[in-house]
This record gives C-alpha cells, sequence and structure tokens, in this order.
C-alpha cells in the first residue's frame, strides 16, 4: 500500500515540475487554420432555384406555402469547381492555368486555401450545366463567389 502511495507521489511531483511552455508551446510552433497574411482564401457557394411548396392540397384547402410557387434556393453538393489564374499561362495562348480545383461539400461549398493574391476565374459544372465567374483576391482575405443556377 506504501509503496502505491509513494509511486502516486512521485507521478504527481513530477508531473507538476513540468515547464509551463510544455503545456503553453510557442504560437510559431503551432498550426493555425486562419489565413497567412501573404496569401488569399476563396469561399466558392453553389445553389439552385427551386420550388417551395407541395404539389397538391389536402382536403382541408391550401395553407400557407402550398402551390405558392415562391422561389427557394437549395444547396448543390458535389458540384465541380475550379479556380484558374485569370492571366494566360504562356504568352500568346489562350491557355489558363489552374490554380485549384475541387468539389462542393453537402451545405454547397468549396473552400480554397493558400492561394496567390491574384484574379481568378472560378468555372462551376453541374448536372445543370456550366457557370462562371471572376474573382479578384487579396493578401490575407478571404473572397466570396455565389454562383446560382
Amino acid at each position: 500500500m506504501k509503496k502505491n502511495l509513494y509511486c502516486c507521489f512521485f507521478i504527481c511531483l513530477g508531473l507538476m515540475s513540468c515547464q509551463k511552455e510544455s503545456f503553453n508551446p510557442d504560437p510559431s510552433q503551432t498550426s493555425s487554420t486562419a489565413v497567412n497574411s501573404t496569401l488569399a482564401k476563396v469561399v466558392v457557394t453553389v445553389t439552385e432555384n427551386g420550388e417551395s411548396g407541395s404539389a397538391t392540397c389536402g382536403s382541408g384547402g391550401c395553407s400557407s406555402g402550398c402551390n405558392t410557387g415562391a422561389a427557394k434556393q437549395n444547396n448543390v453538393a458535389y458540384a465541380d469547381v475550379a479556380l484558374y489564374k485569370n492571366a494566360s499561362a504562356t504568352e500568346g495562348s489562350d491557355e489558363l492555368s489552374r490554380a485549384a480545383s475541387g468539389n462542393t461539400g453537402e451545405y454547397g461549398q468549396a473552400v480554397f486555401l493558400d492561394l496567390e493574391p491574384v484574379e481568378y476565374l472560378v468555372v462551376v459544372q453541374t448536372r445543370m450545366g456550366e457557370k462562371s465567374a471572376t474573382v479578384k483576391t487579396a493578401a490575407g482575405n478571404t473572397a466570396y463567389v455565389n454562383i446560382d443556377f
């Protein structure tokens, strides 16, 4: 019993003697999800307009939202999104340089980190077709692009 008590005492003493820096590391050593001050971030949101309300009304008559035809925005998941630097890859060429690509997530957003602060052409492809837009980024800032089908 005394051996267990001594072991616990020395373990606690050892833990208490650890330096504060081991529990609070230097901020320059920790990884962060923040945007680097020399790079940019682009958030692309893809939506589509749909019809809200039901197709038929119950025997009790129409209630609010039934066959109103009001437009409703739905997020488009799994759309292909590509970012191209809005400058030709080589002099005299019409070919653009792809900077990043990915898919929208469940909520219709694709996030691109650590980009050069330049102008980009954003191209979105879905089952409804293809659309594009340009976005100009700035160092340390987030640019938002909304594409609606």
